[in-house]
């Protein structure tokens, strides 16, 4: 039920900010650096990086010796983690967005997706039209209420597309598939109805395909949090990847960062730059001894799992 209370907290300078922060407990060596840093970070978002380092009494107050430096530590391994994965998923998309084009464009056709037979039917073909057709330009004239074919777009092929053919009405999955975000991706492979063709697009990752259908979706979860420059370091994430039955005694805290760390590096080995990648998250661990890893769900001895050993070879 929704709170009747009225919001009375005045906006503060950032000169304010800091002086709330030392008011608080922290200890600001710097006040200057501290004002040029929460001015290019925000009060708010650098406050959910303090939340650690409250005091159990006093919520309102900071453990005593909690250091400004100390929290914009954790903030840049955030930030660089937040990279580092951000590079990850793009590799995985990139491959799972080909696999998908590729398997359904020979299998059912270059034009399959505008056929409902072709989806569960729950799923809304006219909600997937239309998120398509707003990705590749049309619109609806608002005085005849026809669709309008675009006639310019920020993608060359597309206005080749419409300039040589007009029949579909939307280019073919290799050309759609490049304007659509990795989120309706998700959607499509989640709800394609023929089972063969959602197995043969999953085959080369190794993984069964119910759980590689959940794992596209919460993996476009993550690359949302990290376009948005969302933290990742000491959150509980509320669309976890599913444990993969090989995973199973490796993952014990599924919603929180390791879970997706092994998905990440699982997909990543199917096409051939896990090590690559596993090299550089090591060296940030490096980099940031401070973290403590097992605050986001890895196990204290975790690079001498199973999973995780191959990389680290003594």
């Amino acid at each position: 039920m929704a709170s009747t209370g009225k919001f009375t907290k005045p906006a503060l300078s950032v000169e304010e900010q800091v002086n709330k922060l030392i008011a608080k407990g922290m200890v600001v060596r710097d006040p200057d650096l501290a004002v040029r840093q929460l001015s290019g970070i925000g009060y708010y978002r650098f406050s959910g990086y303090t939340h650690p380092f409250r005091s159990t009494s006093n919520r309102s107050k900071f453990k005593a010796g909690t250091s400004f430096e100390q929290v914009l530590r954790i903030y840049e391994f955030d930030r660089q983690l937040r990279l580092l994965v951000a590079d990850a998923i793009e590799r995985c998309e990139v491959a799972i967005r080909a696999r998908i084009v590729n398997e359904t464009a020979t299998k059912l056709g270059p034009h399959w997706f505008m056929q409902l037979s072709h989806f569960r039917m729950r799923y809304q073909l006219t909600d997937l039209e239309r998120k398509i057709e707003e990705a590749v330009g049309i619109r609806f004239n608002p005085t005849t209420n026809q669709k309008q074919i675009p006639q310019k777009h920020s993608e060359t092929f597309i206005e080749h597309y419409y300039a040589k053919y007009g029949d579909p009405k939307l280019p073919p999955i290799w050309m759609t598939a490049e304007t659509l975000s990795f989120g309706v991706m998700s959607r499509i492979l989640s709800c394609l109805a023929d089972e063969t063709v959602v197995k043969s697009i999953a085959a080369p990752f190794r993984v069964h395909e119910t759980v590689f259908k959940q794992w596209v979706f919460s993996l476009s979860y993550l690359r949302n949090l990290c376009a948005h420059h969302n933290r990742l370091w000491n959150r509980v994430f509320s669309i976890p990847p599913k444990v993969a039955k090989k995973h199973r005694g490796l993952v014990s805290s599924p919603d929180r960062f390791h879970a997706f760390a092994v998905v990440i590096v699982d997909l990543l080995g199917s096409i051939g730059y896990a090590s690559e990648w596993v090299v550089r998250f090591d060296e940030l661990w490096v980099r940031y001894p401070e973290i403590d890893p097992v605050a986001m769900g890895f196990s204290p001895d975790w690079k001498s799992t199973d999973f995780w050993k191959p990389f680290f070879p003594k």
